[in-house]
């Protein structure tokens, strides 16, 4: 058994938000399991700021990284939009993936692919793994084609070596792969 300590705290002011009639944001929660390291835990009041939230975990995050969350239970897809970098276009635009009444992937291994909403050429497709445990739910991605991309924007390569170009770059793909301190070695 997994011995573990819950410690939250909220980046909202409920009294502010309550007269203003916002809904709360987001808690963090820091679980402190017996092997010595912390995971967060996001709380989510509403299925909006879940959804939110898994937007930017697809659209940004490394692989492998655990989104760890509780709350929003009446989310069981993925977003049905997405704002990536396409290629055939050149720019940022939106993209799109289809949805089915009966489609669930808040139960283990599942993909998606997502098509350039402009060009309607491009596509890109996750692989993640999404489940409910007991005490939070777990979502992570295992796999992304095309890969992360490691862009970096004109101004900034302008701005840069040959060499710290290099470095940059290397930074990215370190990070994007999960190798945390090695990025910034």
């Amino acid at each position: 058994m997994i011995n573990m300590s819950f410690h939250c705290e909220s980046n909202s002011t409920p009294n502010l938000l309550a007269v203003e009639g916002h809904e709360p944001r987001a808690k963090k929660c820091v679980i402190n399991h017996e092997w010595g390291f912390p995971l967060t835990i996001e709380q989510f009041i509403s299925d909006e700021a879940l959804t939110a939230k898994l937007q930017v975990v697809l659209q940004t995050w490394p692989l492998y990284r655990a989104f760890l969350y509780t709350g929003a239970d009446q989310v069981e897809v993925v977003p049905k939009y997405l704002n990536l970098f396409c290629d055939s276009c050149g720019k940022e635009t939106f993209w799109e993936t289809s949805l089915y009444g009966t489609e669930k992937h808040r139960d283990g291994f599942n993909s998606k692919s997502f098509k350039c909403r402009n060009c309607g050429s491009t596509h890109t497709t996750y692989h993640f793994f999404w489940k409910k445990k007991e005490k939070y739910t777990r979502f992570f991605k295992v796999g992304q084609y095309p890969e992360l991309e490691e862009r970096v924007s004109k101004t900034l390569e302008g701005a840069l070596t040959a060499e710290d170009l290099t470095m940059y770059k290397n930074a990215l793909r370190l990070r994007n792969f999960n190798l945390c301190i090695a990025a910034v070695a």
